[in-house]
């Protein structure tokens, strides 16, 4: 079994430099973007 880890996506609030603590914001294009990335090489790397 493998556990990856991903951290951290960006919200809006964050790349204008709004810090909002716990609260949970919606990550924006750019990062569904990355992790569509990310989710595609995972699933190269383990031939899922």
């Amino acid at each position: 079994m493998n556990l990856y880890v991903i951290r951290h996506c960006q919200t809006n609030s964050n790349k204008n430099k709004i810090f909002n603590g716990r609260n949970d914001k919606d990550i924006n294009e750019y990062e569904v973007n990355q992790a569509n990335a990310i989710r595609e090489q995972i699933i190269k790397s383990n031939k899922i």
